[in-house]
């Protein structure tokens, strides 16, 4: 969103770049919301809940509007002078969902957790330290500040502190100086891109985990709830923050309408799935035992090929797909040693076996608390319906298209 230049004498005028709309800057119409009408006041209702929103969905959120923004601007490049990406027909649901999602974006949290791990990574690539195993990330936005909750206590690495009181638990305040606020950073590997989130805990955070030390989130319970719940990890996943296309396979017909919106996603039978992960594993575990190392964490900050540990991701929502007759890989990721980076995410009955060690999450329909497996730590999981998933895909589709309009500005505005 930013300015573009004056219209009239002395008359002010700004343009938002995702919604397509202008105005005097006083309010700001693309986000205004009409309580008499009957489907706004819904709407209003809607974004009064915040663990609907912000709370559960934040780091999703932010990262569909970020994936959109890049789309429109490779867009606005090719757009005629004069010209505008078509955008989502006004009043619509999907232009709707658009503008509730910028109602509670928050891109300056998720942007404060992206540099705290980045400088955490360039301390240890300095120290020659490796990356500690997380059993959870939380994110505070007000006030702002990050948690990581290690798998196994240690002292803490800048730009983290230890928390006195938790062992195993390093801290980062966003008005911290160890974040060096208004440096720019080199380049670094992304070191967490299995990070995805959960849900928010009892205090209002938004709670994430990592999926490459997960290795197995099993999603069970309640269909309905679980299938929410899928749909947006996957969502999530498709459109992450934490990575620059991190590889994702669809196992089963849930969510597959990302393979044709995203780039690195393929719907492929369990079969085939298996085949191409396993032969990922291997590669990497070669070279793990030629480095000398252990793990993908601890090779991320040194390899000069950070792209050899970018991990890829199985989402199973298919009974048979996720039997581990069918789908080897489950507990190949468990078994073998040293780990890989893949990891895989199956919404399945309780009855379908799960390899020792997997992560499962009853999404019970009565919104409870589940514990986190490891921590214990409380989460409310959030949730993607499919009215709001059928809506991001429609937006993404949009975003793709080569059609441009008529935009609200002259080919050549006045001087």
């Amino acid at each position: 969103m930013g300015d573009r230049w004056g219209f009239g004498k002395g008359e002010r005028m700004y343009f938002d770049d995702l919604t397509g709309r202008t105005w005097d800057g006083s309010t700001d119409p693309a986000y205004e919301l009409d309580p008499q009408d009957e489907e706004d006041a819904m709407e209003l209702e809607r974004l009064r809940q915040p663990w609907c929103w912000w709370q559960g969905t934040g780091v999703l959120i932010a990262a569909v509007l970020n994936e959109l923004f890049r789309l429109r601007t490779i867009q606005r490049k090719r757009c005629r002078p004069g010209r505008l990406p078509r955008l989502p027909s006004p009043g619509s649901r999907p232009e709707r969902t658009q503008r509730g999602m910028h109602s509670v974006r928050i891109p300056d949290s998720v942007q404060f957790l992206r540099r705290a791990l980045a400088l955490l990574t360039m301390t240890l690539k300095a120290d020659g330290g490796e990356l500690p195993a997380l059993e959870a990330v939380v994110l505070s936005r007000r006030p702002t500040y990050v948690e990581l909750h290690l798998a196994q206590p240690r002292p803490p690495v800048a730009p983290f502190t230890a928390d006195p009181d938790r062992p195993g638990v390093w801290r980062c305040e966003a008005s911290s100086a160890a974040l060096r606020p208004g440096e720019k950073l080199e380049p670094v590997v992304e070191p967490y891109p299995g990070l995805v989130s959960l849900g928010w805990d009892q205090e209002g955070r938004i709670v994430l985990i990592d999926l490459e030390y997960v290795g197995v989130l099993h999603l069970t319970g309640d269909a309905e709830r679980g299938r929410y719940l899928y749909q947006a990890l996957a969502t999530e996943l498709a459109t992450t923050a934490f990575a620059r296309r991190l590889p994702l396979a669809f196992v089963g017909r849930t969510a597959t309408e990302l393979t044709g919106v995203v780039l690195n996603s393929r719907a492929l039978p369990a079969d085939r799935a298996a085949s191409d992960v396993r032969a990922l594993a291997a590669v990497q575990r070669t070279r793990l035992q030629s480095l000398g190392i252990d793990s993908p964490r601890s090779a991320r900050p040194h390899d000069q090929e950070p792209a050899s540990w970018l991990g890829q991701v199985v989402l199973c929502h298919d009974t048979r797909a996720a039997d581990l007759s069918d789908v080897p890989l489950l507990v190949d990721t468990r078994a073998a040693w040293p780990q890989s980076t893949m990891s895989v995410v199956a919404l399945a009955p309780d009855g379908v076996p799960m390899p020792s060690g997997a992560w499962t999450l009853n999404c019970s329909a009565q919104d409870d608390l589940v514990l986190l497996p490891g921590s214990g730590m409380p989460v409310r999981l959030h949730q993607l319906d499919d009215v709001g998933f059928a809506d991001v895909i429609e937006l993404l589709t949009i975003g793709h298209s080569t059609e441009d309009v008529p935009g609200p500005y002259p080919a050549n505005p006045p001087q």
